[in-house]
């Protein structure tokens, strides 16, 4: 004979993923950032040069495909909801590509090789990269700036900070995309002068130091 209570037994499980199945078409879908700008700038005469931009590297507590919040007490959290669009240091990689080729009128021959034309080779090293969302978000980077195949190489630092336009995680990244721009447009400022460090208010407001020591040079850069 069969029992009575198999079919409330069997009923259980089915229950439980259908609940299962509820909850998470609930949770809404993260929401992705890039840094990449969608402002154009006015186009300039094409350079007689091609650009060449290495992989970025970031710091490791950054490097993570969820948007990483530092809050006022100084700890960082991982926000689920908001993810990068491309790897962070992909992101930042693109972002000052894009931003050098529409400044300088350079091709950015990075993945094609230059055909000939001579480079000037961009290394650039994030040491810090927040996103408070009650303070200027924080950009410190060293970077470096050649003419290949065996110029002498400028190396500086600089220091950004950014107030977002709002209170919420798009106006933070927000900050941090013109941040990013202010660096591009210091390096391209010093490709533009052929390898000399950028001067007047932006590099002052940007705290930007330069050097062209190579012992500096071997100390301030990693990978090189």
């Amino acid at each position: 004979m069969r029992s009575p209570t198999m079919p409330r037994r069997c009923a259980l499980p089915a229950l439980a993923a259908s609940l299962l199945a509820a909850a998470c078409s609930s949770t809404p879908p993260p929401a992705y950032h890039t840094l990449l700008d969608d402002a154009s700038l006015p186009a300039q005469p094409p350079a007689a040069y091609a650009l060449e931009v290495a992989p970025v590297s970031i710091p490791s507590q950054a490097d993570q495909p969820q948007v990483m919040l530092r809050g006022a007490d100084g700890q960082i959290r991982p926000l689920y909801g908001e993810r990068w669009s491309a790897p962070l240091g992909d992101e930042i990689q693109s972002a000052l590509g894009e931003r050098l080729t529409q400044r300088l009128g350079a091709p950015n021959v990075t993945q094609i090789g230059a055909g000939g034309m001579p480079v000037w080779r961009v290394q650039v090293d994030v040491q810090r990269f927040d996103l408070p969302l009650d303070a200027p978000v924080a950009l410190d980077l060293t970077w470096r700036i050649r003419e290949l195949p065996a110029q002498p190489a400028l190396l500086c630092a600089s220091r950004l900070r950014v107030a977002p336009q709002g209170s919420d995680v798009a106006a933070a990244v927000a900050a941090q995309r013109r941040a990013i721009g202010q660096a591009a447009d210091l390096i391209a400022a010093s490709i533009a002068a052929g390898g000399a460090a950028p001067t007047g208010a932006a590099a002052q407001d940007t705290h930007t130091q330069c050097s062209s020591s190579p012992a500096q040079e071997r100390q301030g850069m990693r990978g090189s």
